[in-house]
């Protein structure tokens, strides 16, 4: 009873309530904040900006000695110190009441019945870290909103679902380490640290599915435009340099005829994809500094024809591709070799961490034992030989490398001989981004498309 009767008073006194001391590391955090903006907005566009937190650094932080000279000096300047949770506890504000709601009504021909949600949504989570919140999940949930998308991503996850069991039986470690190639949209990698296994895996997942989203979801009618208009069968100019939008990629419409399936894929349109990876390792190491990312080596087609076919028995496999000079091999994480023969698209990878040399193959695992058998043991022969070499170099021995040679498991993915080009280069994407790789074939067509949007861009989506 006695609260009951002095709830007035509480009401009218609530500007009295003592505030509460700032964080000890609250006014150190904010210098470190208003730091980083003042290196970054350096440009006149961001003149202004700058000019209102230079603004607000001499009104606010300076009297940020105590939460109680705040207070004082709020007053002294006629700003409110506003207590809203007590304002709610109190009644003086109805927590429910917003002006929006009365501009709603009840007639239906307000609702638009033809609105179209955008095929994916970004739900913003609460992603900062605190006491109460010690792992905070990503500021953004994606959500496919696409029922096509959504049934190519649930045919993929029902393939790779067994991957993420495996990893679970992993070191937390050996998770970590994995984590370090996990690139996001920003060009950032994953964070690995300061959590659970099973937590680490979540956030692998979630990467995971941003990534398989970005590849799949349906070209937008101003990309297909782009592209067909690229891609027509009209003959003139084939040959003309065309400027990718960024990174400065020569392509021309020969090489789109290639990769978008108007002519059969060769050696000059899979070097021009090579390029958009080469630039996707540039673009990592500019953004991030001593986080454990390794960059991969991409080699042109040429180079897997030279180390299996050396033009002479003194030719050293270091004078074979420029990409082999001051090249220090433990600096690397996988090695790709990109190989054209009989109209047929494979890949050698090298894979530094389990010391495997794998080679992937496009058609069904039933046809590569019998198609391959020979090919394997001659990769067996001049890679190990290769390694012999880069190796010995680096560690002055002559010590003989005898590496493993494997089919890599492909989750029971495949494709044909026409597109075995696309489905190579799109292995190798999800190799690049640590995905567990299953392409449904349906979707190779497509991914022809996408590839050719790709290289008008000058950059890969993650």
């Amino acid at each position: 009873m006695y609260l009951l009767k002095t709830l007035p008073e509480v009401i009218r006194n609530s500007k009295d309530i003592p505030p509460r001391e700032f964080d000890e590391k609250g006014t150190d955090n904010i210098v470190e904040c208003l730091r980083e903006i003042r290196k970054k907005f350096v440009g006149e566009s961001e003149r202004d900006a700058l000019n209102w937190w230079n603004e607000w650094d001499k009104e606010y932080v300076a009297t940020m000695t105590s939460s109680k000279d705040y207070v004082a000096h709020l007053a002294r300047n006629s700003k409110v110190y506003h207590t809203p949770l007590a304002e709610y506890l109190f009644g003086l504000v109805n927590p429910l009441h917003s002006a929006w709601r009365s501009k709603l009504s009840v007639d239906s021909t307000d609702i638009n019945p033809g609105f179209q949600w955008p095929d994916i949504l970004a739900a913003a989570m609460p992603s900062v870290e605190s006491e109460s919140n010690p792992h905070p999940p990503d500021p953004r949930s994606i959500i496919v909103n696409h029922s096509v998308l959504n049934d190519i991503l649930w045919e993929i996850n029902e393939k790779i679902k067994g991957y993420y069991s495996y990893l679970s039986t992993s070191l937390i470690k050996d998770i970590c380490l994995l984590m370090t190639q996990k690139v996001q949209p920003s060009g950032h990698i994953l964070k690995s640290s300061g959590t659970k296994k099973q937590a680490l895996i979540e956030r692998w997942k979630r990467n995971d599915t941003v990534f398989l989203t970005s590849i799949f979801t349906p070209l937008s009618p101003n990309n297909a435009d782009l592209i067909e208009n690229f891609c027509s069968n009209g003959q003139i100019g084939l040959d003309i340099p065309i400027l990718s939008r960024q990174n400065n990629i020569s392509i021309s419409k020969s090489i789109l005829f290639e990769i978008n399936g108007v002519q059969p894929l060769a050696n000059e349109g899979m070097d021009a994809i090579l390029q958009l990876f080469r630039n996707r390792n540039q673009k990592i190491r500019a953004m991030v500094i001593n986080n454990g990312f390794k960059q991969s080596m991409f080699l042109n087609p040429s180079t897997f024809t030279s180390v299996m076919n050396p033009t002479s028995p003194t030719t050293t496999f270091r004078s074979i591709d420029n990409q082999f000079n001051d090249m220090v091999f433990e600096k690397f994480h996988r090695i790709f070799f990109p190989h054209l023969l009989g109209g047929v698209w494979g890949m050698v990878m090298i894979d530094i961490p389990s010391e495997t040399i794998f080679y992937i193959y496009h058609g069904s695992p039933v046809d590569a034992e019998v198609e391959t058998r020979e090919l394997l043991d001659n990769i067996d022969l001049q890679f190990n030989s290769f390694l012999t070499e880069i190796i010995g170099d680096e560690r002055q021995t002559d010590e003989n490398i005898n590496w493993d040679v494997s089919l890599y498991a492909l989750n029971g993915c495949y494709s044909t001989e026409e597109y075995s080009g696309i489905f190579i280069a799109s292995v190798m994407y999800f190799l690049v981004q640590e995905c567990p790789v299953f392409i449904p074939s349906s979707q190779l067509k497509i991914l022809r498309s996408k590839f050719s949007l790709w290289l008008i861009d000058g950059a890969l989506p993650m």
